[in-house]
């Protein structure tokens, strides 16, 4: 068999591999504009990002709501809660729970702050709300002061909003 007879089969199969690897980095090369946004580049592929945000998106936040219900003398109270009719159903059935019955209603919603509720002797109530418990402490006592001297803090907590990405 002559030399180019022999060298025919094997430079045959020289092309042939040059051709298919060539087609198969097209097949797993990543796409000409790169990847599409919230991916990138690993290898030949295009994967998700998972630790990066998208871009322009902060954080996001749940609300968190709280109310206070009171009546005849008592309260109850609802903290933490995913949505205002939640808050205020807590907060009345811990109000009817603690003697309040058929008076309890609702005095004060609130969402992603903090609540003060200031009650004196003779039952003079002073509610209020900020995003600092100490401005909610002072305005509340401030309300309950207006008929009354003797008033003291009853109940504070916060609602904040909660953090899911």
């Amino acid at each position: 068999m002559s030399d180019m007879a022999r060298a025919a089969p094997t430079t045959s199969v020289a092309i042939w591999l040059m051709v298919m690897t060539g087609a198969a980095y097209a097949q797993f090369a990543p796409p000409s504009g790169g990847c599409p946004q919230g991916m990138h580049i690993e290898g030949f592929s295009c994967v998700y990002d998972t630790m990066a945000p998208e871009p322009g998106a902060g954080p996001q936040w749940l609300d968190s709501w709280g109310a206070i219900a009171d009546g005849n003398g008592v309260f109850g109270t609802a903290q933490s809660m995913q949505t205002k009719r939640k808050a205020e159903k807590a907060a009345l059935r811990a109000c009817k729970e603690n003697g309040g019955d058929r008076y309890c209603k609702i005095a004060m919603v609130y969402r992603n702050q903090c609540v003060v509720y200031a009650m004196s002797e003779a039952y003079d109530v002073g509610i209020a709300s900020s995003e600092a418990i100490s401005q909610a402490e002072s305005r509340a006592l401030e309300i309950c002061g207006k008929s009354s001297a003797e008033c003291r803090v009853r109940y504070s907590a916060c609602s904040l909003p909660v953090q899911v990405r």
